[in-house]
């Protein structure tokens, strides 16, 4: 299984030299591990920010999270967010520990399916949905998006987790350009929610900020 992935991660990271064929990366391993403390470092600039900005008010029932992705990440355990979620402590937030690979599969699904369309875009955040924050988002020009639950196939509804990558790629699809803000209004059992999409943590967090103000 190491070999596996040892193979899969050099070819991902493969090296174009110019002509002929991309040379295999043998130090994919090396620039994974380096790339997992970078994002790390910078999930914890980007918390610290977000803690100083009394943002409580913005986190969903579900609670939220925060998730930075590796260059070329494909696999859950490739991006980096918070175990146990971000949650509302009063009127700002918390989290039980620090961000580590494959935290959150509810975020690393944002995020893998809008690298898919936009690779330079490898940072999300979750936050709480209502009128309010649309019409703060939209005041701030912030470009929105927003998909349907209600249109989500059958086959979809019964695979337990598959909606939310359904969503996301069902508008994403017909998108030019990735929106700073994509929502839905929830459906039985799902909460409605805003998405906050950025290249990075630290762009992320402002965002979050200038919504939360």
């Amino acid at each position: 299984m190491k070999a596996k992935a040892f193979v899969s991660s050099a070819i991902r990271t493969a090296l174009d030299l110019g002509k002929g064929s991309d040379l295999l990366n043998p130090y994919s391993a090396f620039m994974c591990h380096q790339g997992v403390s970078h994002c790390s470092d910078e999930l914890r600039k980007a918390l610290s920010i977000l803690t100083e900005g009394s943002i409580g008010h913005l986190i969903p029932e579900v609670q939220s999270n925060l998730g930075y992705a590796l260059p070329h990440a494909s696999r859950f355990d490739e991006v980096i967010a918070f175990p146990g979620r971000i949650v509302k402590l009063n009127k700002s937030i918390a989290t039980v520990g620090s961000p580590m690979p494959g935290a959150s599969r509810h975020v690393a699904k944002i995020i893998l399916t809008v690298m898919r369309y936009h690779s330079e875009l490898r940072s999300a955040m979750n936050i709480k949905y209502s009128p309010e924050i649309i019409r703060k988002c939209r005041k701030l020009g912030l470009r929105m998006s927003s998909f349907n639950r209600a249109d989500e196939p059958s086959s979809i509804k019964k695979r337990e987790g598959a909606s939310l990558s359904w969503g996301i790629d069902a508008l994403l699809k017909n998108k030019k350009s990735v929106p700073d803000i994509i929502f839905d209004l929830g459906d039985n059992g799902k909460e409605p929610m805003v998405r906050v999409i950025g290249k990075n943590p630290l762009e992320v967090a402002h965002k979050v900020l200038q919504i939360a103000r």
